[in-house]
């Protein structure tokens, strides 16, 4: 869509619902991700078990559990 086209458009009524940060960040909850570990460049799989919207809390298939901000982690979901 051009710049032009964009200004002329009419306004319109999303026919999703709007949701909370919280209700978005619950979505993550229980997926399961792989986490690449910086300090030797391999993935290590998990689950999220908590995410605020900014941080999520994993918890790793070896048992190591850590809260990060998901904005500096380079992950996948599986």
């Amino acid at each position: 869509m051009s710049d032009d086209e964009i200004e002329n458009s009419e306004p319109y009524e999303s026919e999703s619902d709007d949701s909370t940060e919280e209700e978005v960040g619950q979505g993550f909850v229980d997926e399961r991700v792989e986490v690449l570990w910086d300090r030797d460049g391999k993935y290590y799989p998990g689950v999220i078990t908590a995410f605020d919207g900014e941080e999520a809390t994993i918890l790793y298939d070896n048992g190591d559990e850590e809260t990060v901000a998901l904005a500096g982690l380079v992950y996948n979901f599986l």
